[in-house]
């Protein structure tokens, strides 16, 4: 620390004095002009001090530029390392609630016929996780998750309101193409099934396109932060 400081307090004087000998310089170069008796040295000397009073004060200016604190440098460090561990926790939790299994069906159902609507439930529970929808990820997770979101919504909108539980096998999980019975009056009309089937298709193939987007699951950090919040 004294060191520091004696380095700062050297190279502000080295400015002062440097500014004090241009100074002169100046002044002498200026009452010469002004009797007449002034010479090229003089001139090309005034400029020389200036370079030098200017270099001398970058040259102070950076010296003064603060360094970080090895205090503030270890808060960042932890900050980075309980937010990894926060985001790996929260994106762990999306795939216990979404597995690959979901989203391997989503990606190949055509939603022809009848399907058993289980898969489907893992998306409402998702939709449904507040710990999720409030938390705070890091700015690239944050867009992935935010894009996940969107198209679970997307799909699950269009989902509820365009199909329902088989006719033929009541009381089950298994649902078909149809108008929902729940879904009150509808602003666009009935659809033909298998536009329906196209448009379940597409904002099924939206959801595993944002499902897979979602950052690789890296290993957690070795030593747990005490009290960090887990969806």
């Amino acid at each position: 620390m004294f060191e520091r400081l004696q380095s700062k307090y050297s190279s502000e004087c080295m400015v002062r004095y440097t500014w004090i000998v241009f100074g002169a310089v100046a002044c002498g170069t200026a009452t010469a002009t002004v009797l007449g008796g002034t010479s090229p040295w003089g001139m090309s000397l005034t400029v020389i001090m200036l370079a030098g009073a200017l270099a001398a004060t970058a040259v102070a200016r950076l010296m003064r530029q603060p360094t970080e604190s090895p205090i503030k440098k270890a808060r960042l460090e932890r900050q980075q390392l309980e937010q990894e561990r926060f985001d790996h926790d929260l994106v762990a939790r999306v795939h216990e609630l979404v597995t690959e299994r979901e989203i391997d069906w989503l990606r190949h159902e055509d939603f022809d016929g009848a399907w058993r609507d289980t898969p489907v439930s893992s998306l409402r529970n998702l939709k449904r996780s507040d710990a999720l929808a409030s938390a705070r990820f890091a700015d690239d997770l944050g867009e992935a998750v935010a894009r996940l979101a969107g198209a679970i919504n997307g799909f699950l909108d269009y989902y509820e309101l365009n199909t329902r539980p088989d006719d033929l096998l009541t009381g089950t999980d298994w649902r078909e193409v149809g108008p929902s019975t729940t879904a009150g009056e509808r602003p666009d009309g009935l659809q033909p099934p298998n536009r329906v089937q196209e448009h379940l298709v597409e904002r099924a193939a939206a959801v595993t396109r944002a499902y897979d987007s979602l950052p690789s699951l890296q290993p957690a950090a070795k030593h747990p932060a005490a009290g960090r919040t887990r969806a």
